[in-house]
């Protein structure tokens, strides 16, 4: 992967270095085998929001990698991050006594959907906060860190975040003395594997 950084942009910056990221990748002279784009920031329902409290919407940032706008990106794994809370709501979680389309028509032209081969991974279900450790960061991103250092280079993606996602669900936190739990919500129209 090539790295690129935008560090508390406001609106029009991180779209702007969102679209010049994309038009690089529609520019590349060498193939691309796909994109990691990770927004860390607070957030509501569809939006991330700036630190001068600007909103940019989640939809579109997605949009300006799907096929039409993106070519480059056709049939290759679009990956997005998400490290924002999609909300208010809160879930207290519940005690248990548990242990822990083909065709046979050929077609000269194929045609693809406007929007496919997308892995989006959201720290929490809509409408709730997503958790942040006060000494140890976003409760996700530890925890990927965490799942990374032993499969990273082994699991498929789906696999990977649902190790991910086991660690952050039975991860014990607290709000304001209330408990409080979340689990990662994964969106894929992948149409490969991703490892």
């Amino acid at each position: 992967f090539e790295h690129t950084q935008c560090i508390d942009p406001n609106k029009m910056e991180l779209i702007e270095k969102i679209r010049s990221f994309r038009d690089g990748l529609n520019e590349s002279k060498d193939d691309v085998g796909c994109c990691l784009v990770t927004l860390m920031s607070h957030g509501e329902k569809g939006f991330i929001k700036m630190e001068d409290g600007e909103k940019v919407s989640l939809e579109d940032i997605f949009e300006m990698f799907n096929n039409k706008n993106c070519p480059a990106l056709q049939e290759k794994p679009k990956i997005f991050i998400i490290q924002a809370c999609r909300g208010e709501k809160r879930d207290s979680g519940v005690e248990t006594d548990d242990e822990p389309m083909e065709s046979d028509d050929v077609a000269e032209k194929r045609r693809l959907p406007t929007f496919s081969d997308y892995f989006i991974i959201y720290p929490t279900q809509a409408d709730h906060v997503a958790l942040r450790h006060p000494r140890t960061g976003s409760v996700m991103i530890e925890a990927m860190s965490a799942v990374f250092k032993q499969y990273g280079n082994k699991w498929h993606i789906a696999d990977f975040f649902t190790k991910v996602n086991n660690r952050v669900v039975h991860t014990e936190f607290h709000l304001h003395e209330e408990p409080i739990k979340v689990s990662l919500v994964m969106e894929s129209t992948l149409t490969r594997f991703v490892y």
